[in-house]
């Protein structure tokens, strides 16, 4: 599943909604598809030419699979607290006591410091950035296509929480995610905010060869003579 507008920020919201909120959130974006484990299957797929079929949604086999709510709930609380970490680190303080321990609960872990470094407040939220990928099976895809001058790279996860990790990886890292250059037509990360509808964006590597003075100029000129040809029809 691929990443869509508004799928992380209606999932976080979900930390303090009903389970009507999230009935409709899973009706409108899917489910995670938790096992037995209490974790998304993706936790342990299927590999190929491999015998263990992995894990299985519950109630998979019988007709009625069902999403413990309290599962949902958890792992909005997480993204949420992980968040709100991130935040106040790119900020130079220190992620809020409440939001470590929403998230060292929830793991089962023990033994919070008292006084973390930023430093290694850090290295705790990429270590759980990590897992979230690797429980959400996502992997680097490259593509190569022969008429194409390079390759096209891209995430892919599996199912919905997949998707969310790669959206929570990428907000953490303060961009808004993936964005087709208009010149290269490649995927790429904006450094600042995502590009908005409509208007014309460029990677890095085209902007450094000029490319999108060119394509200004060009939109220059083609304003110049629809107004000239505005002018000559009045």
């Amino acid at each position: 599943m691929q990443p869509r507008d508004g799928m992380l920020e209606r999932f976080i919201e979900l930390a303090d909604g009903s389970a009507v909120d999230v009935l409709r959130y899973a009706r409108h974006y899917g489910v995670l598809m938790i096992c037995e484990h209490g974790l998304p299957a993706s936790h342990r797929p299927t590999r190929l030419f491999n015998q263990d079929i992995g894990c299985r949604p519950a109630g998979w086999g019988g007709g009625k699979c069902w999403e413990p709510l309290e599962r949902w709930w958890h792992f909005a609380r997480q993204a949420r607290a992980m968040l709100h970490i991130a935040n106040q680190l790119r900020r130079g303080l220190h992620g809020t006591r409440a939001d470590w321990e929403q998230i060292y609960g929830t793991h089962g872990r023990h033994g919070l410091p008292r006084g973390l470094r930023s430093g290694y407040e850090k290295f705790l939220l990429g270590e759980l950035l990590q897992e979230w990928l690797t429980v959400g099976d996502v992997h680097v895809i490259v593509q190569w296509l022969k008429d194409e001058l390079r390759p096209v790279i891209t995430f892919r996860g599996a199912g919905l929480f997949g998707a969310l990790a790669v959206q929570l990886a990428l907000s953490v890292a303060g961009v808004d995610g993936w964005s087709i250059c208009d010149a290269c037509h490649r995927q790429y990360i904006p450094m600042q905010r995502r590009p908005k509808t409509g208007q014309r964006n460029f990677c890095m590597e085209c902007r450094q060869e000029g490319v999108s003075k060119q394509y200004a100029l060009r939109a220059y000129r083609e304003r110049q003579r629809k107004d000239r040809d505005s002018e000559g029809a009045d």
